[in-house]
C-alpha cells in the first residue's frame, strides 16, 4: 500500500469512527521506525499519522485496525476489542516478529559501556551465575551498565541485540550483593528462556520462567530486597 492509499484509508476509518464533528486534513505515511511503532499528532488542524514501514505489505484489516486504534487514542476513547485483536493477530505473527527483529538490529542503536562498575563486575558475576544455574552454557553477546541510574527498571534483556543491561543504581556500596546477583540472574533467565506467545499476546514472565526463577538461592530474601530497594530509591 502506498502512502496515498494509506491516507485515503485513514479518511475512511476517521469517518467510520465518528471521531470528531468535522473531518480535518489527514496526512498518513509509512515511516522507517526502528520498531513496530506508530504515532498520531494533531497539529494546526491537521492529523499526522506515521505508521511503521514494516506494515507496507500488511493486510488492509491490520492497517484499518492500527489507524482506528491511533484515532481513538487521540480522542481518549476506549479501544474496541476487535481492533486490538485484529492488530495483535498481525503484529504478533511469527513472520512479523522475525522481520521486526532484523529491522531493529539494523536501525536500532545500542550504547554499550564497561562491564566493570565501582562495586560490582558484570562479567565476573555473569560467569559465576552461569556456572551455578546454567551449567556454564549461557551465551550473551554484551553485558553493560545502564547510562543513567534508573530507579524503576533495574535490568532488562534486549533480545534483538542480545544484550543484558543492569541499572547503574545497583552499583553502590550499600546495595547487598544478593540483590545485584538476583537482578542479573533474572535477566540471564530471560536470555535463556526467551518469550512465549499465546493467542497473539507476548509473555516474558511465563510459567516456565516463574518456576525457574524460584531456583535462585535465597529467592524469597532477594524478592524482599527488591521491594526494600524500590522503597529506598523512591
Amino acid at each position: 500500500m502506498s502512502s496515498e492509499e494509506l491516507t485515503q484509508l485513514a479518511y475512511q476509518v476517521f469517518s467510520e469512527q465518528k471521531c470528531r464533528k468535522s473531518t480535518p486534513k489527514i496526512e498518513a505515511r509509512f515511516y522507517a521506525y526502528a520498531n513496530l511503532n506508530h504515532t498520531v499528532r494533531l497539529r494546526d488542524g491537521c492529523l499526522y499519522l506515521r505508521i511503521s514501514d514494516m506494515m507496507v505489505d500488511a493486510p488492509v484489516s491490520a492497517l484499518r485496525a492500527i489507524v482506528g486504534i491511533l484515532l481513538l487514542k487521540l480522542d481518549r476513547r476506549k479501544i474496541r476489542p476487535e481492533l486490538e485483536t485484529a492488530y495483535r493477530t498481525y503484529s504478533q505473527g511469527a513472520a512479523v516478529r522475525d522481520r521486526a527483529h532484523v529491522v531493529r538490529r539494523i536501525r536500532g542503536r545500542k550504547i554499550v559501556g564497561a562491564q566493570t562498575g565501582k562495586f560490582f563486575n558484570l562479567g565476573e558475576s555473569f560467569g559465576l551465575l552461569n556456572s551455578r544455574y546454567f551449567q556454564g552454557l549461557l551465551r550473551v553477546s554484551t553485558l553493560t551498565w545502564s547510562r543513567t541510574r534508573t530507579k524503576r527498571i533495574l535490568g532488562h534483556y534486549d533480545h534483538c541485540h542480545d544484550t543484558i543491561v543492569i541499572s547503574r543504581s545497583l552499583d553502590a556500596g550499600w546495595v547487598p550483593p544478593l540483590l545485584f546477583e538476583y537482578i542479573l540472574f533474572h535477566e540471564m533467565l530471560h536470555a535463556h528462556l526467551g518469550d512465549r506467545y499465546s493467542e497473539g499476546k507476548r509473555f516474558s514472565h511465563h510459567r516456565e520462567f516463574r518456576e525457574q526463577e524460584k531456583t535462585f538461592e535465597q529467592y524469597p530474601q532477594a524478592k524482599a530486597l527488591v521491594k526494600q530497594f524500590s522503597a529506598r530509591v523512591r
